[in-house]
């Protein structure tokens, strides 16, 4: 599934009749959200797809390439209180979301505590050997 609609309802707790509408080893899971065209393509779900064209809900792309405007970010920290990762939630140029690794080195990463990245512009790419998309500070688009 590359989808969930959680109104009226969270996915894994249906109640009453719509916990006997669908069986759940008849429901086809992709092992990964790059095939997206099994969405558009379903029986049923093709007809609710792109129904939020202006909110939040985007399509997600998993092997990123491109620029990547930052909409939200963490850092994660050591025990001892130093940077450990840093993640980034963005857009890419066509409009679909991508969750993205920061690829510096501590230091830098505890710079960014000094500093707002939400609106920013980077290169990202995806790099095959971690299975990652990355991006570098050191690659800011205007």
């Amino acid at each position: 599934m590359h989808c969930s609609f959680p109104d009226p309802h969270h996915p894994v707790c249906p109640p009453g009749k719509y916990r006997e509408m669908y069986k759940p080893e008849e429901i086809e899971i992709s092992s990964t959200l790059n095939e997206i065209h099994k969405l558009y393509n379903h029986e049923i779900l093709k007809n609710y797809t792109n129904i939020y064209r202006r909110s939040r809900l985007r399509e997600t792309n998993e092997e990123a390439s491109g620029h990547l405007t930052i909409k939200a970010y963490t850092i994660y920290y050591e025990r001892n209180g130093k940077p450990k990762r840093g993640i980034v939630i963005g857009h890419l140029g066509d409009r679909r979301r991508t969750l993205a690794r920061i690829e510096d080195d501590p230091e830098r990463l505890q710079e960014l505590e000094k500093q707002e990245l939400i609106g920013r512009t980077f290169k990202v790419h995806f790099d095959n050997e971690s299975g990652v998309n990355l991006i570098s500070l050191n690659e800011e688009l205007n």
